[in-house]
């Protein structure tokens, strides 16, 4: 159960897979609602770094692009994602949120770990 990033297999990181199985909800439909499964982590992708009709991928290196190593971890009922950076595994990957449909990504910091997260949630 992996992730493709440009075209290198690698592992899901176990802090990342750890968020995802505990599965927190809450009612507020901003907050975190639907999450991927682990061996279809790579489906979540769709509609952020994958065109969901023609399987192109639609990651960027401009300003607003959503970028080849971000990986969204959970959405909000609209869609909105939660993502990581996987190159940020050294700072305990830094959770961030934007806004679905805004024309570009704006992403904003929501917190320092996957771990400060999942305490703000639980």
């Amino acid at each position: 159960m992996g992730i493709t990033i440009n075209n290198e297999k690698m592992e899901i990181p176990d802090d990342i897979k750890e968020f995802i199985t505990k599965r927190i909800e809450l009612k507020n439909g901003c907050l975190p609602h639907f999450y991927p499964e682990i061996n279809t982590f790579q489906d979540f992708q769709v509609g952020y770094k994958i065109h969901g009709n023609t399987g192109e991928r639609i990651t960027g290196i401009e300003k607003g692009d959503f970028r080849e190593n971000w990986f969204v971890i959970c959405s909000g009922y609209s869609n909105d994602p939660f993502f990581i950076d996987i190159n940020e595994r050294q700072k305990n990957f830094p959770v961030y949120f934007a806004w679905l449909g805004a024309g570009s990504w704006s992403p904003i910091q929501l917190s320092d770990t996957i771990k400060e997260f999942t305490d703000q949630l639980e």
